[in-house]
């Protein structure tokens, strides 16, 4: 296609973009009216037309510039499919998209015109919450990180860490390339009906690549939104190319000891990010953070521990923390419940058995934020600009500030170079210090450098990852287990008397036999030591009566919890936790001896495996298993 022919399109939407934007006045005119005569202008530049200040990130060394709201933050012909001849342009995506951005901006519209006039909330409908939400999703699905990800005419090309997923699922259902899937799942999303009842969750996972399918469904289902601006008049949040795609969490680099190759490991977002303007945000905050109001509920806060656990404690150890964990914002009340002591309780008539109505609504306030918490986010998406274009701001004396402070600021919300882009981040980090200088700053860049972590034979690391993901997708379609082989890390269950019937509600119950076992632990703090061995005895001991497959599952979660605390960023050293155990051994004697006689073996094989009696356990293991192997006897 001709580059006369080709149409620009946008990682972001215009309407959002001109939030950010004034109208161009051109330098060369004069006198009180600004209009200018005999002078050629850039296209999309003429006077009036709508332009952004933005900080240019693709040319050395950074510049200011004034750039078309038409000419930013977009892609000629991203859409367009790269295996059709040039004259069948992809058109159906970008077609799909200009109407739900059309849907979205209404929403969007009533937010900005109600903070305008200096309303204190705003009320939306559930139709039109779960829009916006989804829309949400699309911003970041549809971005530049993405475009990277799925632009490719063939799998071979196709270089994330899910590319065997990626194929199998394209040869499941007939996919030519991965640009193929990215299509497909662009437009399931747009077409999915979120329904009040929440069938759309089943109706999704069939309808698209699973991984982003449960992917889009914590998006939507595991935080909550609230609508933020700056209490300061003289503040403001920037804009780059993947604010959207960005949050706020911990995120770890691996490093292959043997090859030097890096990659990322593994990430989870406490906050993301939707900017509405310069003075409007929209903050997804994760439910595993405290909700004081519910968590009065203990119930409800149990399940918030847990939640926590294993999104964030299990993986990057107990003491992963948000910046942000302060941040004042609440849940949106709604219209079927309401706070009575300090509890949120339903309406007379409103009972939890009629379940949602599309007809909820629910109330957002417009949340002043203090300058701590504005220099934070704007210090996040700071921090992810080095593989940006632009950086759009409102005012040039404000940004000039913000970037004053970050530079400095002894890295609370970035600067740290490790990891896959090290040195690519770092060159960013000293453009902007090259650009500050350039306009007569004096200070110095502050950053830090940390090693990654390194690991022996990353590949195998991904590759059982790979099989986890593709355990949990077989988990996901459920009902094909009733003839399906139990994977090779879950056949010692089997031997045990396991089968698909009984494994979910088992795995459940050997969590809350590991959670008893800590409450415990935390309940007894300062008490004598001796009285504390004493009750996990105990409590082991009654653990022993139960059936030996489900003891041999709290085994296994026990040595999860060992192999990822105080690990951040190994996560994938607990993915051996199911890679078998001395414990494995002992499957032979299932039905040859009591249960509560094997499910001790199993625990001594368990306790000793790391212990100096371990090679002395495995003879002894080995002596048992002659003496008393059933298919012997």
């Amino acid at each position: 296609m001709s580059s006369a022919n080709k149409e620009y399109q946008h990682f972001i939407p215009q309407f959002l973009l001109k939030n950010y934007s004034h109208p161009f006045v051109c330098p060369q005119a004069k006198g009180p009216s600004k209009r200018c005569k005999k002078h050629k202008h850039e296209k999309g530049k003429y006077p009036g037309d709508p332009v952004v200040n933005n900080l240019c990130l693709t040319s050395e060394p950074f510049t200011l510039k004034e750039t078309p709201v038409t000419r930013v933050f977009g892609q000629l012909d991203m859409y367009e499919d790269m295996t059709k001849s040039p004259d069948k342009k992809h058109r159906r995506i970008e077609e799909m998209l200009g109407k739900m951005e059309l849907e979205a901006s209404r929403i969007f519209r009533r937010i900005t015109t109600a903070y305008g006039k200096g309303q204190p909330d705003i009320w939306l409908t559930r139709t039109e919450r779960n829009l916006l939400r989804k829309f949400l999703f699309i911003l970041k699905y549809r971005g530049s990180c993405f475009h990277r990800r799925f632009y490719h005419g063939d799998v071979e090309s196709y270089n994330s860490n899910d590319k065997e997923l990626l194929q199998d699922y394209m040869e499941k259902h007939g996919f030519e390339s991965p640009l193929d899937v990215w299509f497909h799942n662009l437009e399931a999303i747009m077409t999915l009906e979120m329904d009040a009842e929440m069938k759309w969750i089943e109706d999704l996972k069939k309808r698209m690549f699973p991984s982003d399918a449960m992917w889009f469904m914590a998006h939507v289902q595991c935080s909550y939104m609230a609508i933020c601006t700056p209490a300061n008049p003289d503040e403001e949040f920037v804009l780059s190319d993947n604010t959207y795609n960005i949050f706020e969490g911990p995120n770890t680099f691996i490093e292959d000891e043997d090859t030097g190759e890096r990659a990322g490991s593994f990430h989870a977002p406490f906050h993301e990010f939707a900017p509405i303007s310069p003075r409007l945000i929209l903050v997804l905050r994760s439910l595993t953070l405290p909700v004081p109001e519910e968590d009065r509920i203990q119930g409800v806060r149990e399940q918030r521990d847990d939640m926590r656990k294993m999104a964030f404690d299990n993986v990057f150890g107990a003491g992963a923390k948000s910046m942000l964990h302060d941040l004042p914002v609440k849940k949106a009340t709604n219209s079927y419940s309401e706070i009575i002591g300090g509890i949120p309780v339903l309406k007379p008539g409103r009972s939890s058995s009629k379940g949602h109505s599309k007809d909820d609504r629910f109330c957002f306030r417009f949340f002043p934020l203090e300058t701590v918490h504005v220099r934070k986010i704007n210090g996040v998406f700071l921090d992810n600009c080095y593989m940006g274009s632009s950086i759009v701001f409102g005012s040039q004396e404000v940004f000039l500030k913000t970037l004053d402070w970050w530079l400095t600021e002894p890295c609370v919300t970035g600067k740290i170079s490790m990891g896959e882009f090290e040195q690519v981040h770092l060159k960013y980090l000293r453009n902007l210090e090259t650009f500050m200088k350039s306009r007569g700053w004096e200070k110095e860049l502050v950053y830090l450098w940390k090693p990654t972590p390194r690991v022996h034979d990353m590949e195998g690391h991904r590759l059982r990852a790979l099989e986890f993901r593709r355990f949990m997708e077989r988990i996901e379609e459920g009902k094909e287990f009733g003839n399906s082989a139990f994977p090779e890390e879950m056949k010692p269950y089997e031997e045990l008397g396991g089968s698909w019937g009984t494994v979910f509600y088992d795995m459940h119950q050997s969590s809350l036999m590991l959670k008893l076992r800590i409450k415990i632990d935390a309940w007894s703090h300062g008490v004598d030591e001796s009285i504390r061995r004493r009750n996990r005895i105990l409590l082991v001991e009654e653990y022993m009566n139960l059936p030996c497959r489900r003891f041999w599952l709290y085994l296994r979660q026990c040595r999860f919890m060992v192999m990822t605390d105080g690990n951040p960023g190994l996560f994938e050293d607990a993915l051996s936790s199911f890679q078998g155990g001395m414990e494995d051994e002992l499957t032979c004697f299932y039905g040859s001896m009591p249960s509560v006689a094997l499910n001790r073996y199993m625990y001594e094989a368990f306790m000793m495996e790391d212990n100096e009696g371990a090679r002395e356990m495995r003879r002894h293991l080995r002596s048992l298993i002659e003496r008393l192997r059933p298919e012997q006897r």
